[in-house]
């Protein structure tokens, strides 16, 4: 097992070296140092090939001949993946970052994480003084995490249903996860040519990002601003490339427009591209997602709230991008809850956001007319739960999305328990904590001054936020269970 997985995380690590091609490509247009560039782009190719080596190794000494993964150790090498990529990452930041060593690691370890998971919560301050390169490669990061986390969910699936007809490929802990997933009604919909759906989303999504740098730049925007936002606004991932954010309202319509792309799943979009039109705008999930905003937007302006804010920062929470046009501590009370909520709730399953996702929120929502229904017939009666017409859902995928938010929101009661111990207060800590956990990037605090061990907690918040907390937690039974 483990030369296939540090086979191919050697692989991605020396692909990984191209991904700082492109800044480096900035710093020389605008004459600044390759370094923070260099150093990562050669350590990728390094620790690439040192994993490649010791998985040969450890072929030979095992034997090993097949190298196809296991659904197991596809998970495994998810992880690994964004971890690597986000420590390696992390030098980058380190040449920036004015702190002593161990505050200094810490910060550009957050910093590189906040953007593969596509948060977008940032230590940095005074943002105008960082090198434009590097304020393209936050940009950057948060646009590979955003398609790297759709290709996982569709390498996932995928392998899921090839493995599902060979004995002992997956257990029955791992198949009730990725039964999550499918339960969502994403098994018949899939491609089944993992190849060809990798390609079809990358095409939608550099598409999508063409269109929408086009539209910016086109709206009055920088061209290295446009470019910069609508890798963010895509990838749902929030940050920025000035201090404040923009005011133009056709700048912000066509945000708010990239930012509901992006939480919507690429699956349905792949109909659209296709012109099946109704197949997009009335699928449920759509459905259910739009009318979520909608209702909170219409709370908030009939408790008094200003229209156009309530628009862009409900939009900005629940599709887990973080993107702000006001200060989060002067909102109102109702408003602040509506954020908070929003942020649990995020986007669809198969997107680039965070967040429990759309359909399980409304699984919860449909489950209690349907649980009323079974407790007021005989114990005898078959109830079928649906989630629309076509669509039974069966009792142990309903048990599986109840246990999957039951342990989001002990990680939310957990953490927001470990900074009221920290000296923080309630609103502050319970935002902060959820803003992390569903990658969304709102904040309430200054995350500079915020000790090591709080930020140590955010960062794996936003790893567990980003792979979905299950994988993890798989990981961590494999290690306990072989020893």
């Amino acid at each position: 097992m483990l030369s296939r997985i540090l086979n191919y995380l050697g692989i991605l690590m020396m692909l990984s070296a191209t991904f700082y091609i492109p800044p480096m490509i900035v710093a020389l247009i605008y004459a600044e140092s390759l370094t923070p560039f260099l150093v990562p782009l050669i350590a990728s190719l390094m620790v690439g090939f040192i994993l490649k080596v010791i998985a040969g190794i450890e072929k030979i000494v095992s034997e090993q001949a097949d190298l196809s993964l296991s659904f197991t150790e596809s998970l495994i090498l998810s992880a690994s993946a964004l971890l690597s990529l986000s420590a390696v990452s992390s030098f980058a930041y380190i040449l920036v970052i004015r702190e002593p060593i161990i505050q200094k690691a810490i910060d550009a370890l957050f910093e590189s994480v906040s953007g593969f998971t596509t948060t977008g919560l940032t230590i940095l301050t005074n943002i105008e003084a960082v090198p434009r390169s590097l304020l393209f490669w936050r940009a950057e990061t948060q646009w590979i995490g955003g398609i790297g986390i759709v290709i996982m969910f569709v390498f996932l699936v995928t392998k899921y249903k090839t493995a599902k007809d060979r004995p002992g490929e997956s257990n029955k802990l791992i198949s009730s996860y990725i039964r999550l997933y499918l339960s969502q009604g994403f098994s018949e919909k899939i491609e089944p040519s993992l190849k060809r759906s990798a390609k079809e989303i990358l095409r939608i999504y550099a598409i999508y990002t063409l269109v929408g740098i086009s539209l910016l730049f086109l709206s009055g925007l920088p061209i290295f601003e446009a470019i910069t936002i609508c890798f963010t606004a895509i990838a749902t991932g929030g940050f920025i490339v000035t201090e404040a954010f923009y005011s133009n309202i056709l700048q912000l319509g066509i945000i708010i427009v990239l930012m509901i792309l992006g939480a919507s799943s690429f699956v349905i979009h792949g109909k659209l591209f296709k012109g099946k039109l109704k197949d997009f705008f009335f699928d449920y999930r759509f459905i259910v997602l739009m009318t979520t905003i909608v209702i909170g937007i219409l709370v908030v302006t009939v408790s008094g709230g200003n229209l156009g804010t309530a628009i862009f920062q409900l939009t900005s929470a629940i599709t887990g991008t973080g993107f702000s046009i006001v200060d989060n501590n002067t909102l109102s009370p109702i408003f602040t809850l509506l954020v908070v909520i929003f942020m649990v709730i995020g986007g669809m399953l198969g997107s680039t956001c965070g967040g429990i996702k759309i359909s399980r929120f409304y699984m919860v929502l449909k489950s209690v007319p349907w649980i009323m229904r079974k407790l007021t017939n005989p114990s005898t009666a078959v109830v079928p739960f649906k989630l629309k017409k076509d669509m039974p859902i069966e009792e142990e995928q309903m048990m599986m999305t109840y246990v999957f938010i039951t342990t989001y929101v002990l990680l939310i009661v957990v953490a927001t328990i470990a900074f009221l111990l920290m000296g923080y207060g309630f609103l502050d800590s319970s935002f902060q904590v959820t803003s992390a956990l569903g990658t969304v990037g709102l904040s309430t605090m200054s995350l500079t001054t915020v000790p090591l061990f709080g930020k140590l907690i955010l960062i794996l918040l936003m790893l567990f936020g980003r792979l979905e907390i299950f994988p993890l937690l798989i990981i961590i039974k494999n290690v306990f269970s072989r020893r």
